[in-house]
């Protein structure tokens, strides 16, 4: 494992799977373990890139992939520091939250510097030498209107092809060549389950969508990629790779299907398809949710629900819910919302007879996680309870509601094992979630795949699990999944997670 960088980010690069608040400031000594983590809102942190590929020349994640004829023009910087943050690492109580992407797809929006857009949009550098597109009046490029929709954009910190795009799919440093002598890679696996496992693992859910697209011209089938797996495959490895092609929007979408079909409700499997979204990925899921099933995803979810948690999850599939605080928000504001909301959670529970559950609901789901973060802290110093006791005071342990308020807090409460206390509360939640797919008689096999696709996506996010799983477990992931698992099946799962 590479040393940690030896400047620290500052706080407003932190991030949902950073340290939580009150941890020491600095990085631990050499050797000792550290999470690269992702950023919620911008593309991965400097030093990654995809399997296979090097990283960037500045040291950042290059957007590989934008609409054929656009330049796109090296990042020059995303404001990540110059190496992935460390799982010790926290500033003390930050003033300044994450940006928030705005809700929705709004006319006028310019991504961040460097972003996923053509040379000549607003808030895109331009590069000498490189054609800009006119503006309209007002500096606005042509294509800006309400309708105008990037190529590719973020989802659960993984970038993805934007399905509203109607540009078609490109590939800046993927040539024809390449994408064919992959498809071939692919087709002269034959019946190898791990050779073709491999294959497709590294290639990534975007270079993924172009060769899924590409593949029914390169045999003499027309069979698209996932029938050449089903043909080629089966059992778990079968269902792995056929996730991986989805892509993880698609993929959560048959989560979210999945959970409301037949009769009754998975409530643990809506709870985790769709409770950690953005409203920014709630449209996006909402939209293709549409596209396949032609009723809104709000509509689906609140049909199959009733009472209490139909309110809940109402607010959750919202794609116009606003998440407070609003981005550039002054540290006195920031903090008189922390104090109304301490209030606001004790004067709807314990400091009542009966419980006001809406509103517990709405600062469950209208916080940004860094705030929740802060707010389940700061509870706890006041009130000398954790807010996930609380809940469970208020609500019980085996309603769908009472389920779902404590999967949200506990990817924002501090671990109050003074071991773990230095440890992302939403790594902690994913590690155990993980464990709790094999522990017992028997592994879980279809959420384990579940799992393991859904934080694989974002590598951050599954080096971070990794690391809190061996914080807690004393043994690494891997270790722990190949002593669960055996033949392909297994070299596919240790392929997704990478290693130790």
């Amino acid at each position: 494992m590479s040393q940690p960088p030896s400047q620290a980010p500052p706080p407003s690069q932190q991030n949902a799977y950073a340290p939580p608040p009150g941890q020491p400031q600095g990085y631990p000594p050499a050797g000792q373990p550290y999470y690269p983590p992702p950023s919620q809102y911008y593309p991965p942190t400097a030093g990654y890139a995809p399997p296979g590929q090097p990283p960037y020349a500045q040291g950042s994640y290059a957007p590989q992939y934008v609409p054929s004829g656009y330049y796109q023009a090296p990042p020059t910087n995303y404001g990540a520091p110059p190496g992935p943050p460390n799982a010790n690492y926290y500033a003390g109580p930050s003033s300044s939250y994450p940006q928030q992407p705005p809700v929705g797809y709004q006319a006028g929006y310019a991504p961040p510097p460097g972003a996923y857009a053509p040379a000549g949009y607003p808030g895109q550098p331009t590069t000498p030498g490189v054609p800009s597109m006119p503006l309209a009046p007002g500096g606005v490029a042509p294509e800006m209107s309400a309708s105008f929709e990037p190529p590719t954009v973020l989802y659960r910190d993984t970038i993805i092809h934007n399905p509203k795009y109607s540009g078609g799919l490109a590939v800046v440093g993927y040539t024809k060549d390449q994408i064919v002598h992959d498809i071939n890679r692919i087709n002269k696996a034959a019946g190898d389950e791990k050779k073709l496992s491999a294959i497709l693992v590294e290639l990534g859910p975007l270079k993924m969508d172009v060769v899924a697209q590409e593949f029914p011209n390169h045999n003499n089938k027309n069979e698209s990629l996932a029938q050449h797996v089903v043909r080629k495959t089966s059992g778990h490895v079968e269902k792995t790779l056929l996730g991986l092609i989805e892509g993880p929007l698609r993929y959560d979408v048959e989560l979210v299907r999945s959970s409301i079909a037949g009769l009754g409700t998975n409530e643990s499997l809506l709870n985790e398809a769709i409770l950690d979204h953005t409203p920014t990925d709630i449209a996006l899921l909402d939209y293709v949710y549409r596209q396949k099933f032609n009723k809104s995803l709000a509509h689906a979810v609140s049909s199959d629900l009733s009472g209490n948690v139909a309110k809940l999850f109402k607010f959750v599939t919202d794609p116009n819910r606003e998440l407070l605080p609003a981005p550039n928000t002054s540290p006195e504001e920031l903090q008189k919302l922390l104090d109304n909301d301490v209030d606001d959670l004790y004067n709807s529970g314990p400091g009542r007879i009966g419980t006001n559950e809406e509103k517990i609901y709405k600062i469950s789901t209208h916080r940004t996680h860094e705030h929740l973060t802060n707010l389940c802290t700061r509870y706890k110093q006041k009130h000398r309870k954790p807010v996930s006791e609380m809940i469970r005071d208020e609500f019980g342990s085996s309603n769908h509601d009472a389920k779902a308020l404590l999967f949200i807090v506990n990817g924002a409460e501090i671990s109050h094992h003074a071991h773990l206390a230095n440890v992302a509360p939403l790594a902690l939640r994913d590690a155990e979630s993980l464990e709790d797919t094999m522990k017992g008689l028997g592994t879980k096999n279809t959420l384990l795949i579940m799992r393991v696709l859904r934080a694989q996506w974002s590598r951050g996010r599954m080096e971070a699990t990794k690391q809190a799983y061996y914080r807690i477990y004393e043994k690494s992931l891997a270790r722990r999944v190949k002593g669960e698992t055996s033949g392909a099946f297994e070299d596919l799962l240790l392929a997704m997670i990478g290693p130790s």
